[in-house]
């Protein structure tokens, strides 16, 4: 009698969720301001800056991962942070995760999180502020918005002309920032002047820090456009212009490293 045996090795197969072709495209079109307003959602990518979300409370519906296997152990551990606090989490291809991301390299985990509320710019009052005017370029804010929760500011306000605070370029050089800070869209100057800051407007030509003398608490610091500065109509409505000389002769200074300069001036005043 002849006997047959039969040997069966336990492969173990794992399963990569696609997300849906529908899903992905809503989740693409989030790198667009008005498919952000119109869902009222952001992308957040990048282990740091998921992290700081966490921490901070953002409200992320849902969070997309590289395979275990290809995970470092910043990824692994922001992945069970989210997954404590009851967020979804799903595992995806890289492939995807590049159509998600706005760079280059995806960074292995992206988020989508809620649009904060609009915040009111009377809640403002009695603290000091940075105005923003026409800034146009997303690395520019976003690092502006992370000078401004370094020194303290926590309140910024931005002209109808500025780009959005939650294009991906800008939360990504914010670092964090957005989480901490009140973002007023769409503001007018002339409605600053009415809360009791003290309006102070960055131009060449104007005073020079050297010879500042004290600048009234709460003061609201105005930072114009890349191109332009602060424009005429908004310098009359400023209590002080100032400016911040230079021995090179070149004709302008990078608008995100006059505004720390600046900050670090007006905070270190007597």
């Amino acid at each position: 009698m002849n006997y047959f045996v039969l040997f069966v090795a336990s492969v173990e197969v794992r399963f990569t969720i696609m997300i849906s072709s529908t899903e992905l495209k809503r989740l693409t079109s989030l790198r667009q301001g008005k498919y952000r307003k119109l869902h009222g959602q952001y992308l957040l990518e990048g282990v740091r800056l998921l992290e700081e979300a966490l921490s901070a409370g953002v409200k992320i519906s849902k969070l997309w991962h590289q395979p275990e296997d290809e995970q470092n152990d910043l990824q692994k551990s922001l992945i069970l942070s989210a997954v404590q606090k009851g967020i979804p989490t799903e595992e995806t291809t890289a492939d995807t995760l590049l159509k998600l991301s706005d760079t280059v390299h995806h960074q292995g985990v992206i988020g989508v999180a809620s649009l904060p509320k609009p915040a009111e710019l009377g809640s403002s009052r009695g603290e000091s502020l940075l105005y923003l005017e026409e800034i146009s370029d997303p690395g520019n804010l976003g690092t502006i918005l992370r000078t401004a929760w370094w020194f303290g500011i926590k309140h910024i306000a931005l002209s109808l002309q500025c780009v959005d605070p939650y294009n991906p370029k800008v939360v990504r050089a914010g670092m964090g920032a957005h989480f901490n800070l009140s973002i007023y869209t769409r503001a007018n100057l002339k409605e600053l002047t009415k809360l009791g800051h003290e309006i102070v407007a960055a131009d060449q030509n104007g005073e020079p820090l050297k010879s500042l003398k004290k600048i009234s608490d709460p003061f609201c610091l105005v930072m114009g456009s890349e191109a332009h500065g602060v424009s005429e109509k908004s310098q009359a409505l400023a209590d002080k212009i100032i400016s911040i000389p230079g021995n090179s002769g070149a004709d302008s200074l990078n608008v995100a490293v006059a505004a720390g300069i600046l900050l670090f001036t007006l905070f270190d005043k007597p």
